[in-house]
C-alpha cells in the first residue's frame, strides 16, 4: 500500500522496488521499442519517426502497469506489451490531430498500424475478445477528447481535472479492465481499474509539471495556472491525496503481481512536494 504519512528518499523507492518487477518491466519496454520498430521498418517509415519512438519515456513503458494484477508472468507480459504498443498508436494519432512535431502526416499515420497490430495480439491471448471492449461507452469518449482537445484553452481545476480524466484516466481504466477478463473476482477488477485511473491522473499532473519546466508549456499547463492564481495548490493537493487513496484501496484488496508501488510513490512524493510549496510559499522562503 502507499501510506500517505510514508516519506522515502529517491534511492531507497529505487532500491525497494522488487528487483524481479524492475527486469520485467525493463524487458517489457525494449520489447515495445523494438515491435514498433520493425513496424516502421516494414512501412518504410523515415527514420526521423524511428528515432522519435526511441526516446519516447513513458508510453513504451507506463501503461504496461495495466496488466499487473494478471498472475501469469507470460499472459502478463504480453498484454502489458500490447497495451504499451496501442498506446504508442494513439500517441502518434494525438500528434497528427495536434501537429505539434516535426513529422509527416504520412509517418504519424502509422500509429493506426501500431493499434492494428496491437489489437491482433491482445485478441490471439484473450481469444473472443478486443482491446475497446465498451466501444461507445469508453472508447468513443477517449477519442472524442483527443479529437476536440486542441480546440480548448483550459482555464479552470474542474475542466483541467475532467480532461485529464477523460484522456489518460479512463484510457488507463479500459486497459486494467481488458487485462483482467479472466479475473473471478469483479470487485478486484473495479478497484484495479480505479487504481489505474488514479495513475492516469497523477501522470497528467506529473506532465504538466514536467512540461511546463522543460519545454516552456504555459497555455492549458496545470502548474501555470496555479502561478497565475487560476487553481488553488491546495485543490491539487486534494486530488493527490484521493489518488493515493485510490490506489491503496486496490492494493490492499489484493497485491498486484507486478511490483510498482516504489515508481508511483515517488512521483507522489514529487506532485505533493512541489505543490505543498506552491500553497505555503512564505513558509517554504522562511525555511
Amino acid at each position: 500500500m502507499l501510506p500517505a504519512s510514508r516519506r522515502r528518499s529517491r534511492r531507497e523507492q529505487t532500491v525497494a522496488m522488487n528487483t524481479a518487477s524492475l527486469r520485467e518491466w525493463e524487458a517489457a519496454s525494449a520489447s515495445v521499442l523494438h515491435q514498433v520498430d520493425q513496424l516502421l521498418l516494414s512501412l518504410g517509415a523515415s527514420a526521423a519517426i524511428r528515432s522519435y519512438l526511441q526516446q519516447m519515456k513513458g508510453y513504451p513503458r507506463v501503461l504496461y502497469m495495466c496488466a499487473a494484477w494478471v498472475p501469469e508472468p507470460p499472459l502478463r507480459f504480453g498484454l502489458g506489451t500490447a497495451f504499451c504498443q496501442h498506446s504508442c498508436g494513439l500517441k502518434l494519432i494525438d500528434d497528427l490531430i495536434d501537429g505539434d512535431q516535426d513529422l509527416s502526416p504520412r509517418d504519424l499515420v502509422s500509429g493506426h498500424v501500431f493499434c492494428e497490430d496491437a489489437g491482433a495480439r491482445y485478441s490471439a491471448l484473450v481469444p473472443g475478445r478486443r482491446i475497446s471492449e465498451d466501444w461507445d461507452g469508453t472508447w468513443m469518449p477517449i477519442y472524442g477528447h483527443v479529437f476536440h482537445e486542441p480546440d480548448q484553452v483550459i482555464t479552470s481545476y474542474p475542466v483541467w481535472l475532467a480532461g485529464a480524466v477523460q484522456k489518460s484516466g479512463k484510457l488507463m481504466a479500459a486497459y486494467c479492465r481488458a487485462a483482467m477478463t479472466a479475473e473471478a473476482d469483479r470487485s478486484l477488477v473495479d478497484l484495479a481499474a480505479d487504481a489505474m485511473e488514479a495513475i492516469g491522473v497523477l501522470y497528467m499532473i506529473s506532465d504538466d509539471v514536467r512540461d511546463h519546466a522543460q519545454q516552456g508549456e504555459r497555455v492549458s499547463n496545470l502548474l501555470e495556472l496555479v502561478h497565475g492564481g487560476q487553481v488553488d495548490a491546495g485543490e491539487v493537493l486534494a486530488t493527490l491525496t484521493d489518488l493515493r487513496q485510490r490506489i491503496s484501496r486496490a492494493c490492499a484488496a489484493r497485491e498486484p503481481s507486478f511490483d510498482f508501488f516504489p515508481y508511483i510513490d515517488l512521483i507522489f512524493d514529487k506532485c505533493f512536494g512541489l505543490f505543498g510549496r506552491l500553497q505555503h510559499p512564505a513558509a517554504e522562503a522562511a525555511a
